[in-house]
Order: structure tokens, then sequence, then C-alpha cells
């Protein structure tokens, strides 16, 4: 299975977009776009799915319920 990251990053580089593009287009910053594509952050919530499937159609589909968590990570960030 994959986490939204992956299925993110996938729509993304489906749509040739940068991340600061889709941060653009979606009115997000790009910290948060990078966040949520390495797992750093929650999954979104609806308002900012709702921005990024404006710019990305394919993230309409997702059922984020049924992805993978993120990866656990320690205090300095690296994967558990």
């Amino acid at each position: 299975m994959a986490t939204f990251g992956d299925v993110l990053r996938q729509a993304r580089l489906s749509a040739g977009l940068t991340q600061p593009q889709l941060a653009k287009h979606a009115g997000l910053s790009r910290a948060a776009v990078w966040r949520l594509e390495a797992g750093r952050s929650r999954p979104p919530n609806q308002e900012t799915l709702a921005q990024l499937a404006k710019v990305l159609p394919d993230l309409a589909r997702v059922d984020i319920a049924t992805l993978d968590p993120p990866a656990p990570r320690t205090r300095k960030g690296r994967p558990v």
C-alpha cells in the first residue's frame, strides 16, 4: 500500500509539476508540500486536500483512510 505522500508525489510528477509549482497553484507553502510528500506531517485536512485536488484532480478520488500512515519517526526526524 502507499502513504498519502507517495500518492501526492506521484500525482504531482504525473502533472509535470515541481513542489514549488504545486505549492503556488494550491496556495500552500513549498515546505507544506515537502512535509506532506515526505510523511513529516499528518494527512491533510479537508481544506488542504481540496486545495491540492483543484490542481491535482486525481487526489479527489483518494480515500485517505485506506492509505498507510507515514513511517514513525524519532525526535530527530529519522525513520524508526
